[in-house]
């Protein structure tokens, strides 16, 4: 099939999709499709506003259509492959307006929140001096959620929820508080002439005016205190003017005025609903690890020192990790966690493999006055996990011996199958087959020697061998793809097969990112927050929220709207705990990856039949769709079984009736799946063990075809079938051969004349001798 790309990267199929979403979704059967055609997973969107009253008349119903307008659906990609899924995913927008009692309910909220952990400062802002109050964000998860049960309603708690929250059902605020009627309950310290402010911070992070909360929800305050925070030297960063200050209609603001001023509210609206859209509630997949129902997890530390508080620390960072992913309860995935410290001198592979991904980069900082080149130490992500994974032929050895002389049997016994379990999940990765269990190797480096100032640095983020979680991936996405950018630094690198953690014992890391408060750093000391990100994002291919795959770019985009909040990603998280939103997207993330490898595994036994019926049988062309991008024997088969009945009983066509109908049914029950899941009678999360019995089968199928096919080549070695295919010409086909014609006549005709003409003048000329021979 032919991919028609549009002016904003959209497939004619999509913008097909994108025309029809809203009728779909209103129809009774939303799933109006043949079974086993492209899905889609509905996800609902409800935006409140809150503090837009007549200073501000947004209409709900005209901000709705425009978001549906905006982003009716999300077409999610494979970050590793640059493949785009076919199951879509459809928002269902609801615009609120929220109440008077609500909006000063938040208020309250704000004004204890400030009062609690009282901070007032003076602060530069636009150009003026303004009084500012800081806001832990975190002490208004109560009434958010709160807003959110009265909004949308609290039921069909979801596995692994805080919340009482409706799985794949957000709600984004949007709020304009009221700094003059705060103003007068925040704590001492105003300048006359002007409110004191309110800034937010989300479990003491940098100042921002955007956060991810704990359950299924979003928050942006426009009228919080101006902020900026980002990368130095990157695309994505957060200024003073990237939260809109919105204009109000006055009482001399004439007609066309009002409609302008709510013309650009409604479009900034839009555009932080759609951010919100794109990079947190329906991302990127970052790849598809192996679909196995059980996973063995050994977290394993390494130490080159013998600090007992590092040691202590470590300790609290894996049983933490241990409830988070407990608290998680991913369908369908036990998740057995197997921890254990160990020197790294008695590792000789391991401390091989960081000597070897050890680098050297040249930075210039300001040292007495002037700048100073300074040679620091990194390590490149790509190539430390690159080594790790080669010595795992040597790395279940080791292991087993040092847990033997630690005293711990349990892991030695169940590290016994370390090499072929970390093959079996790197090859079944690639091409979708199910395996019973997985091995995902978790490594934990507290480094306390001249290593301690080392961060890591990925240059290839969207590669399953350097996948670096920390940091944006633009620059590593870039080089993916044959473009050059800047190295990200980090602490962490993920990837499908293995976790690193760098844990230094330095508190203050520096990884290149700023803020309103300066120089961002990030704790090396605490391992517990960049543990469960590397976990999640390899269990599920979760990608941070200031990260997003363009599929129409082949590019990750970068925006640290949404870096703060209630999640563990980024260089401004502060907190280990996991959002519900996270929770379901990792569920999506599972959903869609089981949908690939069933499409996979069904798609390669449909081929082998394919090309053994193209091989060895006839049949007429028929409705049959040949030409473009489909090769001669696609859909053979099925077109054989279909007409079997003019075919004579022969063993090929035996082998393909057998077949057939057996896929069809397969895809039959995935058509099914997919329905249930689409009009939401089947909730993602509740439909893992259908969809894995039939990844099982669909595999199964796949195997025993391919073995079939071969076995029966072999059987019909001394015959073949060759097709004779007559292509159809066409008028301007037969115009040049008429033309051609033409022209040959021509030419014949012109040959002759002039070969008579030729012989005419020879016999005149032998005449002429005749006669002078005469005359002598």
């Amino acid at each position: 099939m032919v991919d028609v790309r549009m002016a904003h990267g959209m497939s004619l199929r999509g913008l097909l999709v994108l025309a029809l979403g809203t009728l779909v979704l209103s129809a009774s059967d939303p799933s109006g499709r043949a079974s086993g055609d492209a899905g889609w997973i509905p996800v609902a969107v409800h935006v409140v506003l809150v503090g837009f009253d007549d200073e501000l008349p947004v209409a709900p119903a005209e901000l709705r259509r425009l978001l549906e307008s905006s982003l009716p659906l999300a077409q999610p990609s494979l970050v590793k492959t640059s493949e785009v899924f076919e199951t879509q995913t459809v928002l269902q927008y609801t615009v609120h307006r929220a109440e008077d009692a609500q909006r000063h309910a938040l208020q309250d909220a704000v004004v204890a929140a400030a009062k609690a952990e009282p901070a007032v400062y003076s602060a530069s802002l636009e150009g003026s001096e303004r009084a500012v109050v800081d806001v832990d964000a975190k002490r208004l998860e109560d009434a958010y959620a709160q807003l959110y049960d009265e909004l949308v309603g609290g039921v069909n708690k979801a596995p692994g929820g805080d919340s009482s929250s409706k799985p794949n059902t957000y709600l984004v605020v949007i709020q304009r508080l009221s700094a003059d009627e705060m103003s007068p309950k925040f704590p001492a310290m105003h300048i006359q002439g002007s409110p004191t402010l309110h800034r937010l911070r989300y479990a003491r992070s940098v100042p921002t005016q955007a956060f991810v909360g704990k359950g299924r929800y979003l928050v942006v305050d426009l009228s919080a205190a101006p902020c900026h925070y980002g990368m130095l030297g990157a695309d994505g960063s957060v200024s003073e003017s990237t939260f809109p200050r919105l204009e109000v209609v006055g009482e001399n603001t004439s007609a066309d005025e009002q409609r302008v001023i709510v013309a650009v509210a409604m479009r900034a609206i839009s555009a932080l609903v759609v951010s919100a859209v794109r990079f947190v509630l329906a991302p990127s997949v970052r790849f598809c690890p192996a679909s196995a129902s059980s996973v063995l997890m050994p977290v394993i530390a390494l130490r080159d020192h013998e600090d007992a508080a590092d040691v202590t620390q470590v300790d609290a960072a894996i049983a933490s990790l241990r409830t988070e992913v407990q608290r998680w309860n991913i369908s369908g995935i036990d998740v057995s966690i197997l921890a254990s410290t160990h020197p790294l001198h008695t590792h000789p592979s391991l401390a091989i493999a960081l000597s070897r991904a050890l680098r050297s980069a040249t930075t210039h900082e300001i040292y007495a006055g002037r700048f100073t080149p300074i040679a620091k130490p990194f390590l490149d992500a790509s190539e430390l996990l690159l080594n790790i994974a080669r010595s795992a032929d040597a790395l279940g050895g080791e292991l087993m011996r040092a847990s033997a002389a630690d005293g711990g049997g349990a892991l030695s016994s169940a590290l016994g199958t370390a090499t072929a379990a970390f093959r079996r999940a790197t090859q079944a990765a690639e091409d979708g087959a199910p395996v019973g269990s997985r091995l995902l190797p978790v490594y934990l480096l507290s480094l306390a020697s001249e290593d301690a100032r080392t961060v890591l640095k990925a240059n290839l983020v969207g590669h399953d061998l350097g996948a670096d979680i920390t940091g944006g991936a633009r620059a590593a996405a870039g080089a993916a793809h044959s473009a050059h950018g800047r190295a990200e630094a980090g602490l962490l690198s993920v990837s499908s097969v293995a976790v690193v953690v760098l844990q230094p014992t330095e508190e203050k890391v520096n990884t290149g990112h700023f803020s309103s408060d300066g120089e961002a750093f990030a704790d090396g000391r605490d391992a517990t927050r960049h543990l469960v990100a590397g976990v999640l994002g390899a269990l599920a291919g979760v990608m941070p929220p200031h990260e997003t795959f363009s599929h129409v770019t082949a590019q990750t985009e970068t925006s640290y709207v949404w870096a703060v909040g209630a999640h563990p990603f980024g260089p401004f998280a502060t907190t280990s705990t996991v959002s519900d939103i996270f929770i379901d997207v990792a569920t999506r993330n599972q959903l869609l990856c089981q949908l690939r490898a069933i499409e996979i595994q069904l798609d390669a036994a449909e081929h082998a039949v394919d090309r053994f019926a193209h091989d060895f049988l006839r049949a007429e062309p028929g409705n049959r769709q040949t030409g473009g991008s489909l090769a001669p024997w696609d859909g053979f088969a099925e077109h054989v079984w279909e007409n079997r009945r003019q075919q004579p009983d022969t063993m090929p066509l035996v082998f393909v009736s057998r077949l057939v109908p057996q896929s069809r049914e397969l895809r039959a029950q995935l058509g099914a799946l997919q329905d249930a899941v689409e009009i939401a009678v089947l909730l993602p999360s509740e439909s893992f063990a259908q969809f894995s019995s039939l990844l099982v089968a669909a595999s199964a199928l796949s195997v025993r075809a391919q073995a079939e096919v071969i076995s029966a080549r072999i059987d019909l070695g001394c015959c073949a079938l060759l097709h004779d295919v007559s292509l159809p010409l066409s008028s301007y086909l037969y115009l040049l051969l008429l033309t051609f014609g033409a022209l040959a006549a021509v030419g014949v005709a012109v040959a002759r004349r002039r070969g008579g003409a030729q012989k005419y003048s020879l016999r005149s000329m032998r005449v002429a001798r005749e006669h002078a021979s005469r005359r002598l």
